[in-house]
């Protein structure tokens, strides 16, 4: 069954009252069962959702089958409006102002939104400035409820109720949210009974000329469909027939040889257009990582940022290769390439 995760009683009330909840014995309390799944509720921030989360997966074991979180949330931008229920994608971390590299993505591939999880509440407009350029909205558990699902290898979704736009905030708004707790919990909780009951999305069909070619696997066609299904909410009018589209495919095709090549840089593409901060943080790797490649190394990290592991592969048939291997891990400096994993990087 799933584990349902909220950090007040307010949000979770409707569920509680509605499907009948019986509270479960246990010594980190606030733990209740129905009949098709389990609810945690945790208490505001990042340190209890992360002790309590941990403390239920330990405690259920294998009678969870996945982790959903849901909550509030505030909007960095004027993008989403006050009231929308957001699926999230990726959530990143800051402690204070300072980015905590280590993200976690969803397992629901058509999101398209990206939060930040911070210990503090966001009340300075400049802080607020600071913070938007890593994601579009600003909520305090999700990446704790994340790292705890990555940690019992259970499937994470995180959906959020967006209460007030954060450049307005204030200790009278904060207070408004706190008592309207309950009606946001009766928005989420009429939402996941309709998520139960959604249909899934017909996949995106491929249009053979616009992608002569190309070569897609059938996991790379549902890998497309999802970007293109996520990028055409971001950016409503967006589509590979736009004039800017059909310019990257035909680049594509020019400086790409090989089509399954170039089915991987079309997906990467996409994936850049998606996420913004993703290409930056790619870019900044690609360029610690020169000295390896110029040293003919092939070079693998993870493309998710969840680990700084390199692994390397090179081929020797000559005392020179051998020199030029050594010479390039040499020039290759471990700690510039680390700090990027640790947050350290220019925006």
């Amino acid at each position: 069954m799933p584990l349902l995760i909220f950090a007040h009683r307010g949000e979770a009330q409707s569920f509680l009252k509605l499907d009948n909840l019986i509270a479960t014995n246990t010594l980190f309390g606030n733990l209740y069962t129905g009949s098709d799944y389990y609810l945690l509720i945790t208490g505001e921030g990042f340190h209890c959702a992360l002790e309590k989360v941990a403390a239920c997966c330990g405690l259920l074991g294998q009678k969870i089958d996945r982790l959903i979180n849901f909550g509030i949330c505030g909007s960095l931008s004027d993008q989403y409006k006050i009231g929308e229920i957001i699926s999230l994608r990726t959530i990143y971390f800051a402690h204070g102002e300072k980015l905590q590299f280590k993200s976690f993505t969803t397992a629901d591939n058509s999101a398209c939104v990206d939060a930040l999880t911070v210990t503090e509440r966001v009340l300075s407009p400049t802080l607020e400035s600071r913070l938007v350029v890593y994601a579009d909205l600003v909520e305090r558990e999700a990446w704790a409820c994340a790292s705890v699902a990555n940690l019992f290898k259970h499937p994470f979704y995180s959906y959020k109720y967006i209460t007030d736009r954060v450049a307005n905030n204030s200790q009278e708004i904060c207070q408004h949210i706190k008592d309207s707790a309950e009606h946001y919990g009766q928005q989420l909780y009429q939402f996941y009974r309709s998520l139960r009951q959604t249909v899934p999305v017909e996949r995106a069909t491929l249009a053979p000329p616009m992608l002569e070619g190309f070569y897609f696997t059938a996991s790379q066609q549902r890998k497309l469909a999802s970007l293109l299904k996520s990028l055409s909410i971001k950016v409503p009018d967006f589509s590979l027939a736009q004039d800017q589209s059909r310019q990257l495919l035909q680049k594509i095709r020019e400086h790409t040889a090989h089509p399954k090549h170039r089915t991987q840089e079309l997906l990467e593409n996409l994936e850049f257009q998606l996420n913004p901060f993703k290409k930056v943080l790619t870019e900044r790797i690609h360029n610690r990582l020169k000295p390896l490649e110029e040293a003919h190394f092939q070079v693998s990290y993870d493309k998710q940022f969840e680990s700084d592991q390199l692994k390397l592969t090179a081929s020797i048939d000559s005392t020179k290769q051998i020199m030029q291997l050594i010479d390039g891990l040499k020039k290759f400096s471990w700690e510039d390439y680390q700090k990027i994993f640790t947050g350290q990087i220019d925006v």
